[in-house]
């Protein structure tokens, strides 16, 4: 069981996480428009927008894993591995927040 201040940290953590990631959601790809004058521009340019959509993409997982995260709180589940039923180390919820498995169980 995690003591009272883990667990208010923790919420503070994901919190903090999650405006972070939408701030970068919401800036990631916004760039002005280039003009595009030859074939080398337009190849590098659907580049830079596959990547941009990766990212957008992977920022999105990670809004839902930590919206998650935040939800378990209420019903008093945080921290508890998805697989196994025992609570996460506090060491791993330090460093990922948003687990859903302990160290043992992740795949």
């Amino acid at each position: 069981m995690y003591s009272k201040e883990f667990l208010e940290k923790m919420h503070k953590h994901l919190l903090e996480a999650k405006a972070k990631l939408e701030d970068e959601a919401t800036h990631t790809g916004a760039r002005p428009e280039l003009d595009v004058e030859s074939q080398d521009d337009v190849s590098e340019e659907l580049e830079v927008e596959a990547v941009s959509q990766g990212l957008k993409e992977e920022f999105q997982e990670d809004l839902l894993d930590i919206n998650e995260a935040l939800n378990k709180f209420a019903d008093s589940s945080y921290g508890k591995c998805e697989v196994g039923g025992e609570f996460i180390s506090e060491a791993r919820l330090e460093a990922l927040p948003w687990a859903k498995t302990c160290i043992e169980h992740e795949s």
